[in-house]
């Protein structure tokens, strides 16, 4: 007999519920033009029951930023105990450059990064959520290149930078030039990071 969600499980279901719901206001009417009745509506809601899992329409944002975070965290996780880090990132460059040329996931991380501009609040958010991710992927590149027996120099900053920007920009470029050459942009992006990694 299937057991009966518990309420904890049934909260965060619905707090998903309105992630999802939120994602998608927020993509097509951005942050100020998304409201939260419009969240409600999509949700399938009522904007009392939203407002018991989130205080307001930052939380619901601030909290989207941090799923993202958890999700790069996790597949990190994942491969951190990997005999072969560098060929393992290999295998999931295509995968990456995929996710980021999709406009939907682009669109969400741009909206963050201009609000983040104008909203001090949120730019400490997402200083805070960077410093995570570079310090996880620092730890990344320095395991993989101890497991090729090459030497973790001075340019192992510059190189964590290097791997942001080119993901991060992926996304720009995906909108500006949607029809790009996916092939030799992947061609090029497996040189870089097996350098990266691999030393």
């Amino acid at each position: 007999m299937k057991c009966k969600p518990t309420s904890q499980e049934r909260g965060e279901a619905r707090k998903l519920q309105v992630l999802d719901a939120a994602e998608d206001c927020f993509l097509r009417f951005g942050f100020h033009g998304a409201s939260m009745a419009e969240i409600s509506r999509v949700a399938s809601m009522s904007a009392g029951h939203i407002y018991n899992y989130f205080e307001n329409k930052e939380a619901i944002i601030n909290a989207l930023v941090e799923r993202k975070v958890a999700e790069t965290l996790a597949f990190m996780d994942e491969i951190e105990h990997e005999k072969d880090i560098g060929r393992v990132m290999l295998s999931h460059i295509g995968d990456g450059l995929t996710e980021k040329l999709d406009s939907k996931s682009s669109a969400l991380m741009l909206e963050v990064v201009a609000e983040a501009s104008r909203n001090p609040k949120m730019a400490e958010l997402l200083y805070e959520r960077d410093r995570i991710l570079r310090a996880r992927l620092r730890s990344l590149i320095m395991l993989s290149r101890e497991q090729r027996g090459v030497e973790v120099n001075e340019d192992i900053d510059g190189a964590v930078e290097v791997v942001i920007a080119l993901f991060e920009g992926l996304g720009i470029r995906g909108i500006a030039n949607p029809g790009l050459d996916r092939a030799a942009v992947l061609r090029l992006m497996e040189r870089i990071i097996h350098r990266v990694f691999n030393g």
